[in-house]
C-alpha cells in the first residue's frame, strides 16, 4: 500500500473512543479497551491521524504538569509502515514546544526495535532501563525528549 497524502490530525474525544479501541484490537499492546476508556480522563489526551477521513491511529498521552509522558502510539495494522506514527510523534513534538512543555517521556518494549529506531531518529535518547517490567518479564527502555 502506497504512503497516502490526505492526512490530517486532531484531538481526539469520546466519540472517537469505538474507533480507537477497534484499532487497538488490530495490533498487540498491553492495553485493554477498558484501560483506552480510563484514559479519556482529566490529565490524559489524545491525538488521532485520519486517511481518507477515517482515523488510522493515534497517541495516547498524560499531562504532568511539568512534562508529558506518550503512552502509546497505535496504527491500525493494514496502514503501519506508512510514517503515520512517525507524523503523529513529529506533532506532538511540535505542541510540547507551542505549549512550553520542556520533556517528553515514554517507555517501550525493549523487543520493538522499530519503535526504538522511531524514537531516536524524532529525537529521544534512553535514559535508562525498566527490568523484567512487563508480565511476561520484557525490560522497559526508558527514553525522553528534552
Amino acid at each position: 500500500m502506497s504512503m497516502r497524502k490526505d492526512f490530517y490530525i486532531r484531538t481526539a474525544n469520546l466519540d472517537d473512543l469505538s474507533s480507537l479501541q477497534n484499532i487497538l484490537k488490530t495490533t498487540p499492546t498491553d492495553w485493554s479497551a477498558l484501560i483506552l476508556q480510563d484514559c479519556f480522563s482529566e490529565n490524559y489526551f489524545h491525538y488521532v491521524i485520519c486517511v481518507d477521513e477515517k482515523i488510522r491511529g493515534f497517541i495516547s498521552l498524560k499531562n504532568n504538569i511539568d512534562h508529558w509522558e506518550i503512552l502509546q502510539i497505535v496504527i491500525d495494522k493494514k496502514y503501519q509502515r506508512q510514517r503515520l506514527a512517525k507524523k503523529l510523534l513529529q506533532f506532538v513534538i511540535n505542541e510540547a514546544e507551542k505549549n512550553n512543555i520542556k520533556k517528553l517521556q515514554l517507555e517501550v518494549r525493549a523487543g520493538n526495535h522499530a519503535a526504538i529506531s522511531l524514537y531516536a531518529v524524532c529525537g529521544f535518547k534512553k535514559v535508562g532501563v525498566r527490568k523484567k517490567y512487563y508480565p511476561d518479564g520484557e525490560d522497559a527502555v526508558l527514553m525522553d525528549f528534552s
